[in-house]
């Protein structure tokens, strides 16, 4: 009996307190308009619903996220978080300081949004407070639960994202970063010069070229006068099969606060133009500052994805990362064909895991090139993306307004 009494309670001790999980969520890329410097360790993709927690948080550190070794501090201003419940529940929100690895038991600013403040996507708190510091917590308390109740998040390291458990914040330790960003200004304590590429696009009616010249603008910034000389521009075309880059320009010298335009049908960047083939591609800028040190590398680069057939096929195209005898992915195929009747679409299914007996590698390259994290997957003429099956209703709904809007 005693033997018995003594197991029960072992049990007990190593039964953990919490159980954390997530449910797939639709995939769909968020983007949200910048408000001054944005801190955040998520990609803008809603790819996974977690629950099992009253108390959240991510941690955000300035040096980190700029990656420099200059002296830098941030005077934040605001937050930005994604909400992703069904019905719109209260969730309060508090700024700490770090302490020991762990957010300050005192606040800095906290507030309560209500069931009518919010909004499913992003939602804005604005604040105005006069402190500067390099690490900043975000806490979140709201009490989740797997069928309505979500924090969202994206694919990510998962170093910045935690739960509460019986008073210590415990790391996520799963592959994903929740959607917070912190938003306010960078405090530069030293002379620093920054070139960064502030866009970098196709002009209109492109894809009616056959060599389509794209239009890439620099920008320079500094918190003195300092010069940003000797920029050279790499160009890279990078597709699932192959990688190469062709020659580097130079750009020249650009001064503080100005920003410059080059324009690639110039005869002087012919080599740049971009061959308008059947096929998905993408490519990418990157400047290199040679003469003045570039305080902030994270910024130099962008890039231009051809996602669409540009001289199209007459169809639509729906790709699938799927798994042959799996569940769910043969529930996805037969949401797809309550669906897919009413659209002139070409479907394509990759076998991307090695266990599966259908598997090939070009599927798997496939899958990679649309960074698909779980199964099951598709996308939608190469634009939008689908991971997983929230509810049959979502899926449904999502994969006829992407097809909607691409007729």
């Amino acid at each position: 009996m005693k033997k018995l009494l003594m197991l029960a309670v072992l049990l007990v001790v190593l039964m953990p307190v919490f159980s954390i999980d997530f449910v797939p969520a639709s995939g769909e890329e968020v983007p949200l308009e910048s408000r001054n410097e944005q801190i955040y360790f998520h990609n803008f993709i809603h790819e996974y619903n977690w629950e099992g927690a009253d108390t959240w948080a991510v941690r955000l550190n300035i040096q980190e996220f700029y990656d420099t070794s200059a002296e830098v501090s941030f005077k934040p201003d605001g937050v930005d978080f994604f909400y992703s419940s069904l019905d719109q529940f209260p969730i309060s929100l508090s700024l700490r300081r770090s302490n020991f690895s762990q957010p300050s038991e005192s606040t800095m600013i906290s507030t309560t949004f209500n069931a009518d403040d919010l909004a499913y996507g992003w939602n804005h708190w604005s604040f105005d407070i006069d402190s500067l510091d390099v690490e900043f917590w975000v806490v979140m308390e709201f009490e989740t639960n797997s069928i309505d109740r979500f924090i969202p998040g994206s694919y990510g390291s998962g170093e910045h994202s935690y739960y509460e458990n019986e008073g210590i914040f415990v790391n996520l330790n799963r592959p994903s970063e929740f959607l917070v960003n912190l938003t306010g200004e960078l405090m530069l304590e030293e002379p620093v010069a920054d070139v960064w590429v502030e866009n970098f696009y196709l002009p209109a009616n492109a894809e009616d070229e056959m060599m389509i010249f794209p239009i890439l603008e620099l920008r320079s910034a500094s918190n003195d006068t300092i010069p940003v000389s000797d920029i050279w521009v790499s160009y890279q075309r990078i597709s699932p099969f192959r990688s190469f880059s062709a020659d580097s320009i130079w750009v020249g010298t650009i001064e503080d606060n100005q920003t410059v335009e080059l324009d690639f049908s110039d005869p002087e960047y012919t080599q740049l133009g971009l061959l308008n083939e059947d096929d998905n591609a993408e490519y990418a800028m990157t400047v290199n500052v040679n003469s003045v040190k570039d305080s902030f590398s994270f910024n130099n680069s962008a890039s231009i994805i051809l996602d669409e057939l540009p001289r199209g096929t007459g169809k639509l195209l729906v790709e699938n990362s799927v798994k042959l005898g799996h569940s769910l992915s043969e529930t996805m195929w037969d949401l797809e064909e309550a669906v897919l009747p009413g659209y002139d679409v070409e479907v394509l299914n990759y076998f991307s895991d090695l266990a599966d007996s259908l598997y090939s590698q070009d599927a798997n390259l496939r899958s990679l090139f649309y960074n698909f994290s779980l199964f099951p997957a598709c996308v939608a003429n190469g634009d939008r993306k689908i991971h997983g099956i929230l509810t049959a209703q979502i899926f449904q709904d999502s994969l006829q307004s992407y097809l909607d809007g691409l007729k």
